[in-house]
């Protein structure tokens, strides 16, 4: 053994601990850096020795994910209609026209209707129309249902994990893809992530029901025919005009009208 060689070994180690002692203590600058350097140079052969630490021990990967936050929004009613128009003839207590239109009072389609309930009226022998008049009116409200969704915007926030090895973490979209960060190693990912804003529109529905009649009489009219007309008749076989329905008047000549006194019979309807 050389025992000059070991001698030298041990004062070169004395004299690092006399100088790491009068750094710390004395806080020396020169004696300063040189212990942090010489702990730096200690550190990475540790860190080396383990295989990790270094930049070419890092990897970089890159992820995405994705949130969407649904809000419920209640928007205004829907409004629907059912507008029913009947037609009275008052003459012979009937009713002569009924229909309902899914449609609002005042538009083409109920419109239509009034005319129809008019001509309906006039068949029926009441061209005398009094209407259309309101006479019912109610609303009903089906509860609200979904109608659609309305995305308001979309929020973009950028984060960064690292991560020492050994364990598994998720990359790529969505965070869909497994990535293993080995022993020694660390992991720097980025990660961007997404949060979009959807509103849930919810819509109820109003029935705005109606109901308008119009009604109809017929013309009070007189048919009159004198006895004398009436015996000229019978003379030529003439049988009097047919009667039409009702509340059309026709002749009405009876016997006990056929007296000398031809006095002028007559009948209201």
């Amino acid at each position: 053994m050389d025992h000059g060689r070991v001698a030298r070994r041990r004062s070169r180690r004395a004299a690092c601990v006399v100088a790491l002692g009068a750094g710390f203590v004395l806080g020396l600058p020169g004696v300063s850096t040189v212990v942090g350097g010489l702990v730096g140079d200690m550190v990475g052969s540790a860190q080396a020795a383990i295989g990790g630490g270094g930049s070419g021990n890092t990897t970089f990967t890159t992820s995405t994910t994705h949130h969407t936050t649904n809000t419920r929004v209640d928007v205004a009613d829907a409004q629907a209609y059912q507008t029913r128009v009947i037609a009275f003839d008052v003459t012979t207590n009937v009713f002569v026209f009924d229909q309902t239109v899914a449609a609002a009072p005042g538009s083409p389609a109920v419109n239509a209707a009034f005319a129809q309930a008019q001509a309906a009226l006039v068949a029926a022998g009441a061209p005398t129309i009094s209407g259309p008049v309101l006479i019912a009116h109610s609303t009903s409200r089906l509860a609200a249902v979904h109608v659609g969704d309305q995305t308001v915007g979309t929020n973009t926030t950028i984060t960064t994990a690292t991560t020492v090895g050994p364990t598994t973490i998720l990359i790529g979209t969505d965070q869909s893809v497994s990535f293993s960060v080995a022993a020694g190693t660390q992991n720097v990912n980025q990660n961007t992530h997404f949060e979009t804003f959807v509103n849930n529109l919810f819509q109820a529905t109003t029935t705005n029901s109606a109901t308008y009649e119009l009604s109809g009489t017929a013309s009070k009219r007189r048919c009159e025919a004198t006895a004398e007309e009436c015996e000229e008749r019978e003379e030529r076989g003439e049988e009097p005009p047919p009667r039409p329905p009702p509340p059309r008047c026709s002749w009405d000549c009876h016997e006990r009208g056929h007296e000398r006194g031809h006095e002028a019979l007559s009948r209201t309807w």
